[in-house]
This record gives C-alpha cells, structure tokens and sequence, in this order.
C-alpha cells in the first residue's frame, strides 16, 4: 500500500497556476486562524477552560490544506532535484557512477604542471607543439573528478589557450561546451577522430581516447593546419622521451604537411644518391635547371612535382631550425596553384643581393618567396613563430645552388672536402660573367667588414686556418670577433688580388695571397667560399686592460 501510495504521489504534477493557488488559500487559512487565536483583553469574554474547543472546524481544515500542500511541495522538490542532477538520477535508476558517491566539484589551483603528478591523481597532458611565446599562465585540477584545466599565455600576442581533459570516455562535461558552437571540420589525428570548430578558423577541438576526452579552446582563431599540429602535441608526460623521439625520425614516420602543400604526405624518406640523381635528370630535361642543397641542408629529398622541383630537409646548425622539416618548391615564375591561398604579406627582407618576401597565416606559419638565378623559390616553414631575420635567411639562402649546366651533378654534397689544385695564371685568362659578379661581391663583404653578407657564401663547416677553428654554421660565423677576421693585411689582400689570373674553366681558385685569403670553388654559375686563411696579430693591451691589471 505504502509503495502504491508513493508511486502515486511522484506522478503528481501542477501548473504553476495551481502552485499560486494553493499558496494563497494555505496563507488565507494561516491568517485566519492567527486571527480566531487571539485572545481577548476583556475578561468578560473568557470562557472556562474545561468548556473551550481545542480546534474549530475552521482551525481543522487549514491543517488539513497545509498538511496537502506541503506533501504535494515535497513531491515537487523531489522530482526537481533528480531533474537537475543527472548522476543522482542515474544511481536511482541502477547505473553506476563514474567515481562513487556524489561529491561536489571542487578546484584547486597549482603552481606548475609538475604539480599535476606530485599532488594529485590526474594524469598529467601538455601541448609539446605550441610555440615557445607560449608559457603556462595557469594549472586548475578536480581531483575527485580527474578533471584538469591547464591555460597557456602568449604575452606578445595577447593569446590563451587552453587544454582541458577528463579521465573519462565520451565526458558530457568536456563536449557539452561546443553545443552551441558551429562545426567546421573532422579529421583523424594520431589515431583519434577530432572535431574542429568555428566558422572560417578553428576556435575549440575536441576528441578522446580510451580513457580520456579532451578539448583545446583559443582565444586567437587559427587554420586547420594549426589546429592539427596543436592535436599531434598532445602527449602524456613522461611518455615521449629523447629516446623514443629519435626512435620514430630513424623509422621515418608520417608527418604533419601542411595543406596548402601538394605532392608530399609526411611519408617520405630522404633522397639516396641515384633517385637524387634521377630527380635532378628530369628536372633539368623539363625545365632547364636544377636545384641542388647543399651543407647545413641535411636528410634532403628530391622531387619533381607539376612543373616545380620540390624538396624537402632539415637544417642542421641552426637551432631555431634544427628540428624543422622544410618544403620547397623551385619554378620559373611564381609559387605553386593555392600555395599562399589565406597567407597574408608580412614583410620584405633583404639579404645580399636577394630580396625575401615573407608571407604568414598564423604566427607559426610562415611561407618565404625569393629569387635566385632567376628561379623563383617557395618555402614553406611551420612550428616558427620567430621573425625570420638577415641570419636565419642567410642560412638557408646558402643552402641552395642553381645550375643550368647540362651535364649531370656529382651527387655528394659540396661540403665534401677535396684538394684545391694549383692553377698557373695565364695573362687575359678571365672568370666567366657569373662568377666575377660573386667575386665582386665577396669584395664588396669584405670591404663593409660584414660577417652577415660574407657567411651567405660560405659552404659550412668552415676551417679558418690562424683561429684554428672550425665553424658549423652562419650563425656561429657571424658570432665571431670581426677585429680577427677582418685585419687590415687581410683586406687587402681579399681587395687587391688580380682576378684576371683566375682560369675560366677553374673548379676553384684563391682570392688572397699565401698568408691571407679566401678558397673558393666554382659550382655551375655560383660561388663558394671553402676556407679562410688569416695571420692573427696578437693584440695590444688597450687602456681598459691596463687599467684592470691594476
């Protein structure tokens, strides 16, 4: 009877005309029966006590409505409270919950994201792939949840963004958030199928994996392409060691390729000396010219695609560029179709004799166009939001050489150490026209005493015999003492040097005399610098030191 009753009482339901209603009659009847209560101040009206009622029949039936309404209210609260709290209505239906009994959500707030392991049970995630500029600004955890929030802060650019994630499949509380949101693409990632939204730009991801559900917010819209790589940095702490890092390059596995790049995939293995030759074979037979790349370039791969030749390698040397897969495209006029499709202009950038035109969608995507032997280049640079400035272009301008010689190449790179021979001057012999402008402009480097323009010509390492060192880069290059490369003897024998002497089918040659000078080999229509000679005179004490002597 009692569960008849009970079932009965939970399918009642009122309007909220019926709830007014009811309010005010309880509240009439409470009024009323204060009022019969009272007791008279004339004792004549007083009546004994044995004669008194101790409830009216008034007094009776306000109990009675009261007594309904406060059963029906309880049923109403009751009902309402299993409405607004889905676990509690899962636990009374028999599902089970997630973490035990109902608790509330409780946050705190950490130092570190280091802090997520040493205090909590969370597993800890970070994004491995955003930009340097990026710091954590802020680590929130619900440990009974196994809940974290973690924002990161580019100060530069006024931009957060954030991960949050939840030991828990399928979390409603992490997806519920982009309900409102428009869908702007699904991709597989890694594995996982993610979910991009926004309008034009991708503003918040969400996906999962077998125990967690993830979501990435920005503050900042960005591509796709962006998106993406934000994703494939998601990695556990802990899991992704040096180790395990040069395991996957040695296997080569797939990498992110931008979309605006055609005919590459992420698979691709670098070039061995016959598909080299191969590919450079075709290039010249379509388009007259090749491109070869040459130290600090280093896992080059070569391709022919639609009218361009492509390539992709790393850089080595460069540490802002040393973990950084370059793709390029070499035509005779302008970049491949949709290359700089939703890139914007950013700069022009000259160096030496060429002129770089940076393009950029998002700050860690970058495009550079420039010309060099009247071919035009495209490359494409991802994960660098630094400014390209005169010392990252200059190393990579010195990567590439242009050659329209019709014989084939040698396939080692020019970095290979071979003999200089000795070439006896004979008088009218002169340089071909490309090769006395490079000397021109060695010339011109060395009489501006600038270690920024001469290191565009140097083929690295570099021995500079008198420092007896050895460098391994433009940027180590141009860090050196400029007073001990560019002594006056020195320059004057770099200036003053007979460049008639120099053969014209010459493979290399000396700008300089014995003590002081320049090894340069000829490639095609280039010119490269293979060694430094300078006599170094021991300095004179300046004022300065004498005075910290004493």
């Amino acid at each position: 009877m009692k569960e008849e009753y009970r079932e009965a009482m939970e399918k009642l339901s009122l309007s909220d005309d019926d709830k007014m209603r009811i309010l005010a009659n309880v509240k009439k009847a409470y009024e009323q029966s204060v009022e019969e209560s009272s007791v008279s101040t004339d004792h004549k009206n007083v009546l004994p006590i044995n004669r008194s009622r101790r409830f009216s029949p008034r007094r009776m039936g306000a109990v009675a409505a009261a007594f309904i309404v406060l059963c029906v209210s309880m049923v109403l609260i009751r009902n309402q409270q299993i409405m607004i709290d889905p676990e509690r209505e899962k636990e009374r239906q028999g599902e089970p919950l997630p973490y035990g009994p109902y608790t509330d959500v409780v946050w705190e707030q950490y130092d570190s994201i280091k802090d997520i392991a040493r205090k909590t049970d969370c597993k800890t995630y970070t994004l491995s792939k955003l930009p340097k500029k990026y710091k954590v600004k802020k680590v929130e955890v619900a440990n009974a949840q196994r809940h974290v929030k973690i924002t990161y802060h580019n100060k530069k650019d006024k931009d957060d963004i954030l991960l949050e994630y939840k030991e828990e499949s399928d979390s409603v509380d992490i997806k519920s958030q982009f309900s409102g949101e428009s869908e702007l693409a699904t991709e597989k990632i890694d594995g996982s199928e993610v979910k991009m939204y926004g309008t034009k730009k991708c503003s918040g991801m969400t996906w999962e994996d077998d125990t967690c559900t993830f979501a990435v917010k920005m503050s900042r819209a960005c591509s796709t392409d962006s998106a993406r790589r934000i994703v494939s940095g998601t990695k556990q702490s802990g899991k992704q060691d040096t180790e395990v890092k040069n395991e996957k390059e040695e296997k080569d596995e797939q990498r992110l390729v931008n979309s605006n790049v055609v005919g590459w995939d992420g698979r691709e293995k670098a070039s061995g000396a016959e598909q080299k030759q191969k590919v450079l074979r075709k290039v010249y037979n379509q388009l007259g010219f090749r491109v070869m790349l040459h130290s600090p370039a280093a896992r080059v791969t070569y391709k022919y695609i639609q009218d361009f030749e492509s390539f992709a390698f790393y850089v080595e040397g460069e540490e802002s560029l040393s973990d950084k897969w370059i793709i390029g495209y070499a035509g005779e006029s302008g970049s491949p179709d949709g290359a700089l499709s939703d890139y914007d202009e950013t700069e022009t950038v000259t160096v030496g004799e060429h002129t770089v035109t940076v393009y950029q969608r998002d700050p860690w995507e970058k495009i550079l166009v420039f010309m060099i032997d009247d071919v035009c280049f495209t490359l494409f640079i991802d994960e660098y939001d630094r400014d390209p400035g005169e010392e990252i272009l200059t190393t990579l301008l010195s990567v590439f050489e242009v050659s329209r010689e019709e014989e084939s190449e040698p396939t080692h790179d020019i970095d290979d150490k071979e003999e200089t021979p000795d070439h006896t001057p004979e008088p009218g012999s002169k340089p071909s026209v490309d090769c006395r402008r490079a000397i021109q402009k060695i010339q011109q480097a060395v009489a501006e005493k600038s270690l920024t323009k001469l290191s565009s010509y140097i083929s690295y390492p570099l021995d500079i015999d008198g420092l007896g060192e050895t460098i391994g880069s433009a940027s180590e290059f141009q860090s050196l003492d400029a007073d001990l490369i560019f002594t006056p003897d020195w320059i004057d024998a770099i200036l003053f040097c007979d460049t008639d002497h120099i053969k014209a089918t010459a493979k290399s040659f000396t700008l300089g005399d014995s003590d002081n000078s320049l090894v340069c080999r000829v490639k095609g229509k280039s010119v490269v610098i293979t060694e430094l000679h300078v006599v170094v005179e021991d300095r004179e004490p300046s004022d300065d030191d004498m005075d910290e002597d004493y």
